[in-house]
C-alpha cells in the first residue's frame, strides 16, 4: 500500500475519532435531532474514505480521473458535518422537528450520491475515449518507427532519401484512424515490411519501387483520412 493512501485513511480514521469523541464528551443536549446528525455524519465520513479507496485504489485508471469522483464524496462529507454541526447546535437552544434534520441529511446524501454517480461515469467515457485514441493511434505509431528503423540500415542513398521522405510524411499524417482507412493501413503495413526485407537484402531496385508505392498508399489513406472525419 502506497504512503499516501495508508495517510489517507489514517486521516479519516482520525477525523472520525475525533467527531465521535467532541459529539461524546462535550456536555450539550443531545436531543433525537442531534443522534441523527450524528449518525449522518459518521456516514458521511466512512462513505468519503470508502469512494477514496474506490477512485484510487481500483476504480480508475488513473489518479487523474479518480480525483473528481473523491472530491464529490469529500465535499458531501464536508457539507454533511457542517449541517450536522450546525443543527446539534441550534437544537440545543431551539426546538428543531425531527423531520427537517432527517430532509437535510437524506438530500445532501442524495446528491453526493447522483454527483458520484454522474462523475463515475463520466470518468468511463473518458477513459473509454483514452484507450479508444491509444487503440487508433498504434498503426501510424509502428509505421513510424518501422520507417525510422529501414532508414537508419539503407546503405543505398537513392533508397534512404526515399524512405526518410516517407518517414517525414508519416510524421506529419494524422494519426488517429478510421474504419475507411484500415485496408489502406493494412497495404502499407505489409509493404513497410517487405521494404523492411528488401533493405536488408540489399535489393535496393525493388526497395526504391516499394517506396514509391507506400509514397501512393499513403497519400490515398491520408485523403480519406481527410473525406470522413468531417
Amino acid at each position: 500500500m502506497k504512503k499516501s493512501v495508508l495517510y489517507t485513511i489514517i486521516s479519516f480514521a482520525v477525523v472520525l475519532a475525533v467527531y465521535c469523541m467532541v459529539f461524546l464528551v462535550i456536555p450539550f443536549p443531545k436531543a433525537t435531532v442531534s443522534w441523527i446528525e450524528f449518525g449522518f455524519t459518521v456516514l458521511a465520513i466512512c462513505l468519503s474514505g470508502v469512494v477514496f479507496a474506490y477512485a484510487f485504489c481500483g476504480g480508475a485508471k488513473s489518479k487523474l480521473y479518480g480525483f473528481p469522483i473523491f472530491k464529490v464524496a469529500l465535499i458531501y462529507a464536508v457539507a454533511q458535518l457542517v449541517a450536522g454541526i450546525a443543527l446539534c447546535v441550534v437544537v440545543a437552544f431551539v426546538n428543531v422537528p425531527v423531520w427537517i434534520s432527517v430532509i437535510v441529511s437524506v438530500l445532501l446524501l442524495a446528491v453526493g450520491a447522483l454527483g458520484f454517480i454522474a462523475t463515475d461515469v463520466a470518468k468511463d467515457v473518458v477513459e473509454e475515449l483514452d484507450t479508444s485514441t491509444v487503440t487508433d493511434t498504434q498503426t501510424i505509431a509502428r509505421l513510424r518507427t518501422d520507417m525510422a528503423s529501414i532508414a537508419d540500415i539503407c546503405t543505398d542513398a537513392t533508397a534512404r532519401k526515399n524512405i526518410e521522405t516517407l518517414e517525414e510524411l508519416l510524421r506529419y499524417s494524422d494519426p488517429v484512424s478510421c474504419p475507411e482507412t484500415m485496408n489502406a493501413e493494412n497495404e502499407l503495413v505489409a509493404k513497410t515490411e517487405q521494404l523492411r526485407d528488401r533493405v536488408k537484402e540489399n535489393n535496393f531496385a525493388e526497395a526504391i519501387t516499394l517506396t514509391d508505392e507506400i509514397y501512393i498508399k499513403l497519400a490515398e489513406r491520408n485523403r480519406l483520412c481527410k473525406l470522413y472525419k468531417k
